[in-house]
């Protein structure tokens, strides 16, 4: 898991932007990617990513609240 978002950290638009935003330098690129690299070879090295989606509802009638379905 540890080389791909360390691949990620170099060869992606989101390298390109950060430097170009003048948020990393190419150096600290390098340093990320190598803390990644390093985190994935531990044994106990772990990554969740999480999803999540928030539904809303205008009521149909302004001071009504929808049905509960």
């Amino acid at each position: 898991m540890g080389g791909v978002w360390a691949e990620r950290v170099t060869d992606s638009a989101f390298a390109e932007q950060a430097v170009a935003a003048g948020l990393l330098a190419p150096q600290e690129l390098g340093e990320i990617t190598t803390a990644w690299r390093l985190w994935g070879e531990h044994p106990d090295a772990w990554f969740g990513m999480l999803h999540g989606e928030i539904l809303a509802r205008v009521p149909s009638h302004p001071g009504q609240p929808n049905d509960a379905r």
